[in-house]
């Protein structure tokens, strides 16, 4: 289920009267493999995502396009220094484009997440940095979603035997992250969620809710 909250402390709400029918991006996207975990950038000009590969794992792609009404180009592998022989999952692209958060791990449900920085739009991402104690805590740490002010970070973590949404903050973009904290009731609810999303104005979270996820 799909579900949104208005501030922390909202009760969750369906949103299927929100959104229009969604419709099934095709190739480059969509391949013969899974694709989920997509970020897009603010403009709409880049769109990275998940896909599985041959060898068993996930990778990281973008596509692209000149404006937001052309289709997407081909996609493009983000490269060795972010796909590793593991799995490669859930980008989430600072509101800047410089900086790229995303959980790597061993397994799907093993997993820790990190971010890589570029020096300009069109540069190359650099080696990737695991976040630390502070936000990978045990070994279940996946789907980050950056703020766009950049000062917070949402992600989902299982620490009892089920997924819930958790959210460090920082002073700055230059600060250290904060301890993580378990978003209360209002969000938390004894079943899996998953896939947190903060819309640009920081006053709607949006989520997936439901039973088992891994």
């Amino acid at each position: 289920m799909l579900a949104l909250t208005w501030g922390l402390a909202a009760d969750i709400a369906k949103a299927d009267f929100t959104f229009g029918e969604p419709s099934r991006l095709s190739h480059p996207v969509s391949s013969s493999s899974y694709e989920y975990g997509c970020s897009i950038s603010p403009d709409g000009l880049e769109l990275y995502f998940s896909s599985g590969e041959p060898h068993g794992g996930y990778d990281l792609y973008v596509v692209s396009r000149t404006t937001p009404d052309d289709v997407w180009g081909n996609r493009t592998s983000l490269g060795p220094f972010i796909n590793t022989s593991r799995f490669n999952l859930s980008a989430s692209l600072s509101s800047d484009g410089l900086s790229l958060f995303f959980s790597q791990g061993p397994s799907v449900g093993n997993q820790a997440i990190w971010v890589t920085t570029r020096q300009t739009l069109d540069g190359p991402w650099g080696s990737p940095t695991e976040l630390g104690p502070a936000i990978n805590k045990g070994v279940k740490n996946t789907e980050p979603a950056v703020s766009a002010d950049g000062l917070s970070l949402y992600f989902a973590r299982d620490e009892t035997g089920d997924y819930d949404i958790f959210v460090a903050t920082r002073p700055t973009v230059y600060s250290e992250w904060g301890e993580a904290v378990r978003l209360g009731p209002g969000v938390s609810t004894g079943f899996d969620e998953s896939g947190p999303y903060i819309t640009p104005d920081g006053l709607c979270l949006l989520l997936s809710s439901g039973s088992r996820y891994f």
